[in-house]
């Protein structure tokens, strides 16, 4: 499954869905937890919110070998539970999420049946709010252009609406459930859900409970910034365990920071940046959302691969990571932004170039003169928010569409209409703005010239 491909029978409708206006919000991203409540051990309560003992929930951790964090349950103004039911391969995850000061809660489940993976979050009414579903494997190129790898192919509805990209009705889902109590519970699970539940047997579960924040992410109008003020001044993640040990592929930058002042969070599942936003690592590229994850052998080679265009470094922006910007008016994705997380200088050398051949003539003479220029290639490399943004209409839409599901794509004629279609893009008021952003690999550089290689009694 392509998420958001359309098949060409739908494009009427796209037509009337496209007068939705997609407010371009700015990325947001979850908040952090108070200083006074970090490290404390978890309570462990069933969807009840009924706790069993300390002593219970350590043995527990023992038996299963893995961390388990908590935040305090002080009753503190504004604060946020996550509790834990159940945590294991054969049970899968189930728990609650409560904010009691604003009367909200919600509950969830992902568990694996057979092959497929089903997980559900519910309003406190028992109300499916998201569902996310992995019933299917297919094909995908393997890392490094290796071998064909099966891939789970996700299915994502909120609201009851099954996402097929964003405009129509899903937007005005996702903008409910964004705006709401509700709202904010699915982006603290999706945050806090890896140190609650942590362990490499237990990724796909947590995966069906986190995608649901990074679809709706760009619909929430307070950053993690300004959301997390009633909570006193929340400062940084769940870190501390039993034993006081940390998380596990748990990576801040800079290492000394505390939210909201990161630059960049890694954990196990996914990375987090205030521009890039909150992407998950393991999902499959074939649902592309707002805001979508990179893997290093994915976004371009190394960076002794690297090539040059004009002098600079060609930076390493992959469309494909995006979706190729689908409904985009113009070509492709544009020109690309960016934004470093980390990076360190790997090269920076002189060589000597020969000009005899690059437009001197047949009557260059290298005994009179030097032949010989003196180039200085200066390479930073490192991981950086990598970001495009531009128009879409509902033209451009099913001209994507076509292109990129019929025989030939742009080439046949049953696609001829499409183009004209997309003439939309110059109709004023039609349509929303966007933004396509990935975490991933990137250099940036020149390689100029810089003098003459020749010594002073010779000239080549």
């Amino acid at each position: 499954m392509r998420a958001i491909i359309k098949q060409t029978s739908i494009w009427p409708g796209l037509l009337v869905a496209g007068t939705y206006q997609l407010q371009s919000g700015a990325t947001q991203n979850p908040g952090s937890v108070s200083r006074d409540t970090a490290a404390a051990a978890r309570q462990p309560a069933d969807a009840t919110g009924n706790s069993t003992s300390l002593r219970e929930a350590t043995e527990s951790a023992a038996t299963s070998g893995r961390l388990a964090v908590e935040t305090s349950r002080a009753g503190k103004h504004g604060q946020i539970q996550l509790s834990i039911s159940t945590a294991d391969a054969e049970k899968g995850i189930t728990g609650f999420v409560e904010d009691k000061a604003a009367g909200a809660k919600i509950t969830f489940e992902s568990r694996r049946s057979g092959n497929s993976l089903t997980s559900r979050i519910n309003s406190s009414d028992g109300f499916t709010l998201i569902e996310y579903i992995e019933a299917q494997q297919l094909l995908a190129t393997g890392a490094d252009d290796g071998p064909m790898q099966l891939e789970w192919v996700p299915w994502l509805r909120i609201g009851g609406i099954e996402y097929q990209g964003y405009e129509g009705p899903m937007v005005e889902e996702m903008k409910s459930l964004a705006g709401s109590p509700e709202g904010r519970l699915v982006r603290y699970l999706a945050v806090y859900l890896v140190f609650h539940a942590p362990g490499h047997d237990l990724e796909q579960e947590r995966r069906g409970l986190e995608v649901p924040y990074q679809a709706i992410q760009r619909f929430f109008d307070r950053s993690y910034k300004n959301d997390w003020a009633a909570d006193s001044g929340r400062a940084e993640l769940e870190v501390a365990a039993f034993d006081n040990k940390p998380a596990e592929h748990f990576k801040l930058v800079p290492v000394d920071c505390r939210l909201p002042n990161c630059q960049f969070v890694d954990t196990l599942d996914y990375q987090l940046t205030e521009k890039g936003g909150f992407v998950v690592k393991s999902l499959s590229p074939r649902l592309s959302l707002s805001h979508n994850y990179a893997p290093p052998e994915a976004a371009g080679g190394r960076h002794d691969e690297v090539t040059t265009a004009g002098g600079s470094i060609v930076p390493m922006d992959d469309d494909s990571q995006v979706d190729d910007c689908y409904g985009r008016c113009g070509p492709g994705c544009g020109s690309w932004y960016h934004e470093w997380i980390e990076s360190a200088v790997v090269d920076n050398y002189t060589y000597c170039f020969d000009t005899s051949g690059n437009g001197g003539g047949p009557g260059l003479d290298c005994s009179q003169m030097c032949c010989s220029a003196e180039h200085e290639v200066y390479l930073v490399s490192g991981t950086a928010v990598h970001m495009t943004s531009g128009h879409v209409t509902p033209g451009a839409i099913l001209h994507d569409d076509c292109c990129r599901s019929v025989w030939l794509g742009c080439l046949n004629p049953i696609c001829y209409p499409a183009m004209l279609l997309a003439a939309d893009c110059a109709i004023p008021g039609l349509g929303w703005d966007a933004t396509w952003s990935y975490v991933g690999p990137h250099s940036e550089g020149y390689d100029q010239p810089t003098g003459v290689c020749c010594d002073s009694g010779l000239n080549n």
